[in-house]
């Protein structure tokens, strides 16, 4: 965003700008098609200019809607880096206010006080402006909430991807927990341990592992944990 600072006379307007925040032959076309008005003098090409500037702020404000759009699909579709866009977002929006609110401030001094600049047609055409200039600020304060429920949403979505991961490692480690309780029996050294002298112990113990470990793995399916 550049900086337009403007000097109004009756018969005279001084633009000091860097860049190009305005077109100005689109201004120049304007004033042309006008000749009547611009006759009046400055404060229809006063108008004109900020008709111009304003008319800026939408083509930024369509790039922001369509970001939000793409953040809105990024955050339910799990993207990695959708955090850092939102607060990218909010840092232009936030760029875009601090413009849009003084110029709106601006633009209610004009309407309310006669400074011998405007006609009383010109009057109706700046109420257009500031019109416009409420429609900025409240897409810009739309978006702005757009964008924290984007990054609330993100968040749950997060703690949600980490309840999965977390109820996935409990599942596992109760598994291997059967597993390990079952090694652990028959890892005892007790004299008097029936199964140790039978000749199928080691398979008896596999398949206690197998069918605990089974049995769990199912249970934890159906709870949806794997």
């Amino acid at each position: 965003l550049h900086e337009l600072d403007l000097v109004a006379g009756p018969n005279f307007l001084v633009s000091f700008h860097a860049g190009r925040p305005i077109d100005a032959e689109s201004v120049a076309r304007r004033v042309k098609a006008h000749p009547e008005l611009a006759r009046e003098g400055a404060g229809f090409l006063l108008y004109v200019v900020l008709d111009e500037l304003v008319d800026s702020f939408f083509p930024t404000l369509d790039g922001i809607g369509e970001r939000v759009e793409d953040l809105e699909e990024a955050v339910f579709a799990g993207s990695g880096d959708v955090q850092s866009q939102i607060f990218a977002l909010r840092k232009d929006l936030i760029a875009v206010r601090r413009v849009a609110g003084p110029m709106r401030d601006a633009m209610i001094v004009l309407l309310r006080r006669d400074l011998g600049l405007f006609s009383r047609e010109a009057q109706r055409y700046l109420q257009d402006i500031y019109d416009h200039l409420i429609r900025v600020v409240e897409s810009v304060e739309d978006y702005q909430d757009l964008a924290a429920g984007a990054l609330e949403a993100n968040l749950t979505v997060a703690s949600n991807r980490v309840n999965t991961v977390a109820r996935n490692l409990t599942a596992y480690a109760a598994i291997f927990a059967v597993i390990t309780m079952i090694s652990g029996i028959y890892g005892m050294n007790f004299v008097h341990m029936p199964e140790l002298d039978w000749r199928f112990g080691y398979a008896w113990a596999l398949g206690l592992m197998a069918v605990g470990a089974g049995g769990l793995w199912l249970y934890f399916k159906r709870k949806g944990w794997l």
